[in-house]
This record gives C-alpha cells, sequence and structure tokens, in this order.
C-alpha cells in the first residue's frame, strides 16, 4: 500500500479499536459582518514544502478565540520548520499570499480574484463536493494551466472525463447509427423522427441528470455512496417500473397525461432541490433502517412519475407510422445513446454549475421533450387485447 507514488509493504500491524460515538452536530450563527474578525482569532494557518516540490498547509481551528500565547506557540513552531511560513495569526499576516487574499477581501472584490486566480479554489460545498477539482475545464481545453508538478493541480482528472465522454459518445454513437442501415430502405418513410429524437433523447439525458444528482444529494443522509447508490437505483427502478405498467390506465389521454406528468414532475424537483438539505441536516442521525425507508418513500413519487414517459412515447411513435417495429427499436436506441452519454455528462456539469442546477436543468430537458411529444399525432385508443388503433394517415 502507498500513496503519492509511494510504496510499502506492512509486515506487522497493531490497531487499538474505540468504540463508536455519536457526534451531535451544533450550529451557530454568524452575522456575515462579524466572520472576519471570527475567523482571525479562531483561525491559524502556515505553509511548508510538501511531497514533490508541492506545498502543505497547516491550518489550526479552536472553539475559543486562540491567545496571545497559543499565536507566539504557532509562529515558533512554524518558523522551526524548513521553509515553513506564517499565512494567518492575527495581525501575523502574509498580505499577498491567496489565503490572506481570501480571508481579507471583500464579497465582490473575492468574486473577482476568484475569476481572475488560474485554480480553482472556491470553497467546496455538499452540492458540489469535488475536492481536487483545481482546473477549470475551460482551461483544460485550452490547455492553459501548467504549474510544473505533475499531479491533479494539472488537469489530469478533469481530462480523463473529457476523454471518457468522448469515448463514450462515439461507441454509443456507433451503437445508434449501425442499426440504421438495416433499416435504410425505410428510414426514409418514418415521420417525425426529429421530435421523437428530441423526446427520446430528453428522457435518456433527463433521468441520468436526476438519477446521479439525487445519489449525491442523499450520499450524506444515508452514510456511505454504496447506500445511497443502492437505496437511490432500486426505488427508482421498482418506481418506474409501477409509474410504466400503470401508464396503460391513462395512455389514451396522451396530450393531458404528459402534461400532468411534466407538471408533477416539475413539482418534486422543486420540493428535493428546497426539501433535501433540510431533510439531510435533520435526519443524518436517525437509525439506518428509518434513513433508507424516508429514502424510498421520498423517491416512490418521482419514479411513479418517471415511469410514465417512455409507454406514452413508445405507443406514439409505434401508431406514427406502419414501421412501428423499427420506430420504436429506433426511439430505444436514442434513450440508450443519451442515457450513457449523460452518465458522465452530469458529473461534469455538477463539477461546473453543481448537483441541484444539474436537477433543475433535467425538468427542462423533460419539458423540451414533452413539447417535441405534442407536435406528433397522438395515438388512437388501445383496445382490450392491447393494440393501438391509429388515426389519419399513416405513412
Amino acid at each position: 500500500m502507498g500513496g503519492y507514488g509511494a510504496v510499502g509493504v506492512i509486515t506487522e500491524v497493531e490497531l487499538d479499536l474505540e468504540d463508536n460515538v455519536k457526534i451531535e452536530r451544533h450550529i451557530e450563527e454568524l452575522r456575515l459582518s462579524a466572520y472576519p474578525n471570527y475567523f482571525a482569532r479562531h483561525v491559524l494557518v502556515s505553509t511548508s514544502p510538501g511531497f514533490f516540490n508541492a506545498t502543505s498547509s497547516t491550518i489550526l481551528l479552536k472553539k475559543a478565540p486562540f491567545t496571545e500565547v497559543d499565536v507566539a506557540r504557532f509562529i515558533d513552531s512554524t518558523t522551526k520548520v524548513k521553509g515553513g511560513t506564517v499565512r494567518h495569526a492575527w495581525t501575523d499576516q502574509d498580505g499577498q499570499h491567496p489565503v490572506h487574499q481570501v480571508i481579507a477581501l471583500g464579497k465582490e472584490a473575492l468574486e473577482r480574484w476568484y475569476g481572475e486566480y488560474p485554480f480553482n479554489v472556491r470553497a467546496v460545498t455538499d452540492d458540489s463536493p469535488f475536492f481536487w477539482h483545481f482546473v477549470r475545464f475551460r482551461d483544460v481545453l485550452a490547455d492553459s494551466v501548467h504549474v510544473g508538478v505533475p499531479g491533479p493541480e494539472e488537469g489530469n482528472g478533469e481530462r480523463l472525463l473529457l476523454l471518457l465522454l468522448g469515448v463514450a459518445t462515439a461507441f454509443a454513437a456507433v451503437v445508434l447509427l449501425a442499426p440504421l442501415l438495416a433499416i435504410r430502405e425505410v428510414w426514409g418513410a418514418i415521420p417525425h423522427k426529429a421530435d421523437a429524437g428530441v423526446y427520446f433523447a430528453a428522457l435518456g439525458a433527463g433521468f441520468m441528470f436526476l438519477e446521479i444528482s439525487l445519489i449525491q444529494q442523499l450520499t450524506l443522509f444515508l452514510g456511505y455512496p454504496t447506500y445511497s447508490l443502492t437505496v437511490t437505483l432500486f426505488a427508482l427502478l421498482v418506481s418506474t417500473g409501477l409509474g410504466s405498467l400503470l401508464s396503460e390506465r391513462y395512455g389514451a389521454r396522451r396530450n393531458a397525461a404528459i402534461v400532468a406528468l411534466g407538471a408533477g414532475l416539475l413539482v418534486l424537483v422543486v420540493c428535493y432541490a428546497r426539501g433535501l438539505t433540510p431533510l439531510v441536516a435533520r435526519g443524518v442521525g436517525w437509525p439506518l433502517g428509518v434513513r433508507v425507508m424516508v429514502a424510498v418513500t421520498l423517491l416512490a413519487p418521482l419514479g411513479l412519475c418517471l415511469g410514465g414517459f417512455m409507454p406514452l412515447g413508445l405507443r406514439t411513435v409505434a401508431a406514427a407510422t406502419r414501421h412501428g417495429e423499427e420506430f420504436v427499436a429506433w426511439g430505444w436506441a436514442v434513450n440508450g445513446f443519451f442515457s450513457v452519454v449523460s452518465s458522465v455528462l452530469a458529473t461534469i456539469l455538477s463539477m461546473t454549475i453543481g448537483f441541484r442546477l444539474v436537477m433543475l436543468s433535467a425538468v427542462g430537458l423533460y419539458l423540451l421533450g414533452i413539447a417535441a411529444l405534442l407536435r406528433i399525432p397522438a395515438p388512437g385508443p388501445v383496445l382490450r387485447n392491447g393494440t393501438t388503433v391509429a388515426t389519419g394517415t399513416i405513412p
């Protein structure tokens, strides 16, 4: 095992295990105008040479204000470290260092400083918890950031994500376009391909945006990423399956049903965007079984809603042409293509704008898809044997 390129072998280890202790969360509100003075008295910062010519930071925090004796000991200890420099210790500050700039600048000046600084050093939040995302994607594409030190600061992770997006797009495109060669004789006779393509693409991308955002939103609530992945996928897959089954009851009223589903989705996602953070703060200490049941209960309405979109679209394209089987297969392919690509794209966007905006953008995609589907003539009523009665002229 090892880290930072080092490799070692552990031949013997002795561990003293302690019982788990539940920590109570305590929040103290503080006026923004009082924060600089609070920070100055409760935080000490120094830097020293680290691995691979990088810089290591030492940050001390104390609930009670640091005393003059504490500060003097901190300064003395820092000077004993080769290359150690005090960056923030009461009035002993390095005025030009980025640490001091972040602490001392006002809101507007700080925003300008963040924009001009070559790296992304904004505070990490639960909405975008990417601790090693230092290089902006636009800088990676422009290849404009070089610090001379191989590592995360060079944007290797961001480059890998962009490469993965390109590979996923290429492979998915081949899988999507290759089957069209088999139906090229009937392809030209299929109507409404553009509107159907927009609809199924919106469903694929929107669903992945929601799924990945909710997995992240529930990670802290459920305790571990694996718990969140398992519970979220279980809840959404089961509930969307039930939603697809229930769509048979309202499939004959397509236009009214699709608008109602869109309105319901909008309400649900807005509720998640505004309500999940308070829920996590309140319920993070509940027993695991209770948290799992709460998460499943919260996600079930969303799944029931999402499950109705795909059957409505498939029934529509199946009844729009005598080549219904080919049209349905193509709709599935478009949906699958954008699902694969959007699984990577959702991560890139969340690193840029945050999971909450990614989740809200999913609603916009669904509404775009609904508008496209409404331009395709609605199918006729469904007979008892499941056959859809076509209306109008079938090309």
